[in-house]
């Protein structure tokens, strides 16, 4: 069963815990739009992702499961539009272009478009558009319990998929699927394409 969209009740220090199901939050966020959303998963990790540009930024890891992963204090004692305060420790930080790439490697996409979000029991499933093609993009715990999961279907794509990492990002990735080479992820065309990318707390083995 899906786990429900909701918002962990604020102490009197106006912090967010972690919870025993995916917690999600729209929010202003350092590093991202103010179309920000923050989640929290079960273990504690926790990620932001940016509404406004469709796109994946960064992770982090709260001290030990249960913890405060969000400070929420700048935002509920001051005026709107201040950031919140991520608690914890951020492992990775995404480049700052667009992952997703058709037909080569440096196309960049001309058109991007946020569909909205549901809560699956794993976590979140983010559904988007680039260039007209449908994506959705579920993120969750890595199976090794340290780092996360983001797990893509692209509904019949015409061209390769190339999936932008860059040389310079800031944390390790991989994906079962693909070797990393200049940068980039390489998944073939067909009708139907599914893949994962592991964004690993620590170094990759």
């Amino acid at each position: 069963m899906a786990a429900a969209l909701t918002i962990a009740t604020a102490t009197a220090e106006f912090k967010i815990f972690i919870s025993n199901e995916p917690l999600v939050l729209r929010s202003s966020m350092p590093d991202s739009s103010p179309r920000s959303i923050a989640v929290g998963l079960p273990g504690g990790e926790a990620f932001c992702f940016d509404a406004a540009n469709a796109r994946f930024r960064y992770a982090w890891n709260v001290s030990e499961p249960g913890a405060a992963f969000l400070d929420m204090r700048p935002l509920w004692t001051g005026r709107g539009g201040r950031n919140i305060n991520v608690l914890g420790d951020r492992y990775f930080t995404a480049s700052g272009e667009s992952p997703i790439r058709f037909r080569t490697a440096d196309n960049l996409p001309e058109t991007i478009r946020f569909r909205g979000y549901r809560i699956l029991e794993e976590g979140p499933e983010f559904r988007y558009e680039i260039d007209g093609v449908s994506v959705s993009e579920t993120i969750m715990v890595a199976p090794s319990g340290e780092g996360l999961l983001r797990r893509f279907t692209v509904d019949s794509p015409d061209e390769d998929i190339w999936f932008f990492i860059g040389d310079d990002v800031d944390g390790a990735v991989t994906s079962p699927q693909s070797p990393l080479d200049g940068g980039y992820f390489r998944f073939p065309k067909k009708s139907f394409v599914q893949f994962d990318i592991l964004v690993h707390r620590g170094p990759a083995e």
